[in-house]
């Protein structure tokens, strides 16, 4: 058996020959950023989507600061999940936010309702809800009525969830606005690159200007503190390609993750899926366990397996940059999920073979 790596991503000829093709009309029109690739795959997105307004940005990071910005959660609490990659926390800081942790409630592993409840109060900003390896949380509309209560705006971290869906609707159109990322092992990628999404002409009309320094109409008077998130036109293109192939490449990872499932049901490791109404991209397959993962990381490896990263080992309030100010925050069924879970190789490049023979070493263990 040839090493089964982290991800293994391919294009194949035709793609390469179109990218090359269009590179060219590139370096002919000689605007390399925003311009009319960027605008091409902000239309086709939205449309893909389902969103009234998309607007691509330099990182998922960015897409999510800007949404901050664009809500002034200025020294305001911005509850999140802490199993979450560190730009979240980074995006809500830069933003100028103050981070408060929800715990998790038991069964999917995502946002807590009952613990949203408990800390959303007249100081919240923003509520960030994170798609944890693509899962869209069973309790989305119970928290969603919890911040139409409060008036305070749902934001979703679609970082991994793009083409997940929630009833149909898309990750993304579930709260009042949402951000993907297209870094290179996401369900689809630009290289490095993200988006925005929303159906609030305001917002987005507030995160356009953020986008490029905060410009005003005129776009030589600013009013506001940001940045340039802006994407290039090579970047563009490739998203272009990616979206012709997205929904086969997400078919074949719940092909995969459902082999998985099959593959491991009633054994000693529970597996995360999702099933009507809830729909999974499964970016990752995400599976519990009480067996030590270094010890399972070893023993793949001394096959030649690689585990992908895991969502996350270690939360925002366990990192160093943030321990310090999350120390206060309790949260045991954050810290059982970070501690006990693992996710094994789940991308389209997998042959089924492959995911049999993985299954086959994880009962044995």
């Amino acid at each position: 058996m040839i090493p089964i790596k982290i991800f293994d991503l391919k294009f194949s000829l035709k793609d390469i020959n179109f990218f090359l093709k269009n590179t060219k009309k590139i370096f002919k029109d000689g605007f390399f950023s925003n311009h009319k690739y960027v605008k091409k795959f902000e239309k086709q997105f939205k449309k893909k989507n389902n969103s009234k307004y998309a607007l691509a940005t330099s990182s998922g990071t960015s897409a999510l600061e800007i949404i901050l910005r664009s809500f002034n959660v200025k020294n305001k609490e911005v509850l999140t999940n802490s199993n979450t990659f560190i730009a979240t926390g980074h995006a809500i800081t830069n933003a100028e936010g103050k981070i408060v942790p929800v715990d998790l409630e038991n069964n999917y592993y995502m946002m807590c309702p009952n613990d949203l409840k408990k800390k959303i109060n007249k100081n919240t900003g923003a509520v960030v809800i994170v798609h944890i390896g693509g899962i869209i949380s069973p309790y989305i509309l119970e928290i969603k009525k919890i911040c139409k209560k409060f008036g305070v705006p749902l934001i979703e971290d679609a970082a991994q969830a793009h083409g997940s869906k929630y009833r149909g609707i898309p990750a993304g159109n579930l709260g009042d606005a949402g951000a993907i990322s297209f870094f290179t092992t996401k369900v689809m990628t630009t290289g490095e690159g993200g988006m925005v999404v929303t159906n609030n002409k305001k917002v987005f009309q507030n995160v356009y200007s953020l986008r490029q320094f905060g410009f005003q109409k005129n776009k030589l008077f600013h009013d506001k503190i940001s940045g340039n998130y802006k994407l290039s036109e090579f970047s563009a293109l490739l998203g272009i390609i990616e979206l012709k192939r997205f929904r086969s490449r997400i078919q074949k990872r719940n092909l995969i993750a459902k082999t998985y499932q099959k593959n491991l049901m009633n054994s000693k490791y529970r597996l995360l899926s999702s099933t009507k109404p809830f729909f999974c991209n499964h970016y990752k397959q995400i599976m519990i366990s009480k067996i030590n993962r270094k010890k399972i990381e070893k023993i793949l490896n001394s096959k030649k397996i690689s585990l992908t990263g895991g969502v996350y080992y270690i939360p925002l309030h366990r990192q160093p940059i943030y321990k310090k100010k999350l120390k206060k925050y309790k949260l045991p069924v954050t810290d059982f999920f970070c501690d006990n879970h693992f996710c094994p190789p789940c991308y389209p490049e997998l042959k089924i073979s492959e995911i049999n023979y993985i299954s086959k070493i994880l009962l044995k263990i």
